[in-house]
């Protein structure tokens, strides 16, 4: 506007632009805090973001830890329960030796898995082993 308020060489058309160009600042002077403040409302929203990111990503490395964690306690369970098997299972030969205590094969019997009968049940009336 200042190029061409110079290339005129009529002192009216000069006028008519510093007129035009004040009214321009008037305007742009009004639009000033509506655009500063929508300035500031797209800075803060992009702060929150930013924050929003920050707790997502940290967020994010509770998850994998607490997946790592569960995992383990998965594997760990699994071996509890093999180990809880085996010991039950051990528990039945006992008590299978303990009913059958009284015959003369019982080691190849047990040894070959092969059934072994007792002589007597060796329960009690309570369903008890004496």
């Amino acid at each position: 506007m200042l190029k061409e308020a110079e290339e005129a060489h009529d002192g009216f058309d000069n006028h008519l632009s510093i007129e035009r160009f004040q009214q321009e600042i008037k305007q742009f002077s009004k639009e000033l805090p509506k655009l500063k403040f929508q300035l500031e409302a797209l800075q803060g929203r992009l702060e929150f973001f930013n924050q929003r990111k920050q707790i997502l990503l940290a967020m994010r490395a509770e998850h994998k830890k607490l997946e790592h964690d569960v995992q383990l306690a998965l594997e760990e369970k699994i071996l509890k329960e093999n180990e809880f098997n085996r010991v039950i299972t051990c528990r039945d030969v006992i008590r299978n030796i303990y009913k059958c205590r009284s015959t003369n094969d019982l080691p190849q019997k047990i040894f070959y898995a092969l059934p072994v009968r007792s002589k007597h049940t060796g329960e009690n009336e309570d369903g008890k082993y004496r």
